[in-house]
């Protein structure tokens, strides 16, 4: 999953409450998953039961990405015969 997470402390807009006189007494944490689309920052609410599915789908992608980050600098590697110096330094 595409984003990252992020905790918000939001006022309920109720005159008595704490929150609307001490930012310390703000609500929360209420947690996001932010991304970009576009030139668009979105955001979406995640309920307290998903945020471990979430956190795990968002380390899945960063994992998979650095994968396909690998494989194309072992390409690049391939391609200009450089492949095969880097994996004899590596040993």
């Amino acid at each position: 999953m595409r984003g990252t997470m992020q905790a918000r402390y939001v006022r309920c807009g109720k005159v008595n409450c704490r929150c609307a006189s001490d930012p310390a007494g703000r609500h929360g944490p209420y947690w996001y998953l932010v991304w970009w689309d576009g030139r668009r920052l979105r955001k979406r609410y995640v309920p307290p039961r998903a945020l471990e599915a979430v956190r795990a789908a968002i380390d899945a992608r960063r994992a998979l990405e650095a994968a396909i980050r690998d494989c194309r600098r072992d390409i690049r590697l391939w391609k200009d015969g450089r492949l095969d110096d880097q994996v004899a330094s590596s040993k």
